[in-house]
């Protein structure tokens, strides 16, 4: 409905009114502690960060430095570079330099950085930036700061104002549920908007964009950003994303993240860390941003495997795992807390797909456990031929009680509760089972589910 009414009956041109900021002039300004008339929702986050480099360097103070992080978003590095090269095409002496931390940034950042560009939250590590102690810095030595808060928006508390911050850039797909396809967005402080040009001058960021003038002259604010014809239906579909942030707390978003996370770090180290999992996040929540990460040897097999049973994560080379928290569609349950089943204690017959919330904890143990022998077989060349994550072992069933068997493992004498008709279990007794073990911890032994090999 949300898209259709894009549509009337006078030929569609109520399309129009999808580009008219009305949409998200409040709800994502509040989400970034800004105003309304510095924030516009356009192109996407490459586009946007180039025009924003681009118009810093323009109305820079001094120097010909392109300050940024060696651990960036590999984009925004491709950005940068790109534009420093091409100065150097047109004979300008400039280029980029790379700090290590957050600390060698700070400590080269003097009166010879023209521009610095960084993330608000690490991609990969999720370590958050001091917003105000780098701005601060950077005004002492007369440099602009461009942020990405891709990562961070939607997912911590963020107060471009209050910072005192230059200029931003941000995807709309990410915690703010955009969708595939998203618009992204800039901001722009009020003191340096309308000193130049934009980089990219397009009609939507003309004075009057139906005038079809011959010469560009600027809309006034932060609106001369845009530049062609905007993707109607995602930005339709991100204003109805939007619409939702109108009505949640920033402070709460925040405190959320902060509750889900904080129980993530307490949980890995407890119950993983003897399987190899080290957590690479910060944490203290003033220091990360909305996801956790951790590094394993097996990080891509994991967490492939996860992903068949609906645990979504994301593997970032060469050994990292990164875990996305949301608070819109992920509770404390689904960590390792109290589960709750559909069909009685033992969740009996339960589709391969509707996998418990409170399993991602038990997938997450269990997959470490079964990645590090795989990785020792494979060492000591016992890899069994067409063997996979799961079929590495002689499993011999053993029935308890009732419909519960338990599956042992005879290398190790691992044990791990089962669901699922028993009856079928003890036909392949003895053969090989592509299974969904569960949490070797008592927190999770209830919520087990094993499957057949196809």
């Amino acid at each position: 409905m949300k898209v259709g009414g894009i549509w009337d009956a006078r030929g569609g041109r109520n399309w129009i009114g999808s580009i008219s900021r009305k949409n998200w002039e409040t709800g994502l300004p509040i989400l970034l502690g800004a105003q309304p008339e510095d924030v516009v929702v356009c192109d996407n986050t490459s586009i946007n960060l180039h025009k924003l480099i681009s118009y810093a360097w323009g109305i820079k103070n001094s120097g010909n430095i392109l300050l940024t992080e060696s651990n960036h978003f590999p984009t925004d590095v491709y950005i940068a570079e790109g534009w420093i090269k091409s100065l150097k095409n047109y004979g300008v002496d400039a280029e980029i330099r790379f700090a290590d931390s957050h600390e060698q940034l700070l400590n080269c950042l003097d009166e010879n950085v023209a521009v610095v560009n960084v993330s608000y939250v690490d991609y990969r590590t999720s370590l958050r930036w001091d917003m105000g102690r780098l701005m601060q810095k950077a005004q002492e030595v007369g440099a602009l700061v461009v942020w990405d808060l891709s990562h961070a928006a939607g997912a911590v508390e963020i107060d471009l104002m209050g910072n005192d911050a230059d200029f931003a850039v941000g995807c709309g797909y990410k915690y703010l549920c955009g969708g595939p396809g998203a618009p992204a967005y800039l901001f722009i402080h009020p003191r340096h908007q309308n000193k130049q040009w934009p980089s990219i001058p397009g009609w939507m960021g003309h004075l009057d964009i139906y005038a079809f003038a011959g010469r560009y002259e600027p809309n006034p604010g932060i609106i001369s950003q845009s530049t062609g014809s905007p993707v109607i239906i995602p930005n339709e579909i991100f204003s109805a994303a939007v619409e939702i942030w109108e009505k949640v707390s920033v402070r709460e978003i925040d405190k959320k993240h902060e509750s889900l996370t904080r129980l993530f770090h307490q949980l890995i180290p407890q119950e993983c860390g003897s399987l190899g999992a080290e957590m690479i996040s910060p944490a203290k929540h003033s220091e990360s941003g909305g996801h956790v990460s951790i590094r394993h040897p097996g990080a891509g097999p994991v967490s492939e495997a996860l992903l068949e049973h609906g645990v979504v994560s994301s593997f970032r080379k060469p050994d990292s795992i990164r875990f996305e928290f949301h608070r819109c569609t992920i509770a404390s349950g689904y960590l390792g807390g109290n589960p709750t089943f559909e069909k009685g204690p033992f969740g009996r017959n339960l589709e391969r797909r509707k996998i418990p919330e409170s399993l991602c904890l038990s997938l997450l143990k269990t997959r470490f456990y079964l990645e590090n022998k795989r990785r020792r077989c494979m060492e000591n060349q016992e890899e069994k031929e067409g063997s996979d994550l799961f079929q590495l072992y002689d499993l011999k069933v053993e029935v308890l009680s009732g419909e519960k068997p338990m599956v042992c493992d005879h290398q190790q004498g691992e044990h791990f509760f089962v669901i699922g008709e028993t009856s079928s279990f003890l036909k392949k007794a003895g053969s090989l089972f592509r299974f969904i073990p569960g949490c070797l911890a008592a927190v999770a032994l209830r919520q087990t589910a094993v499957y057949r090999s196809q």
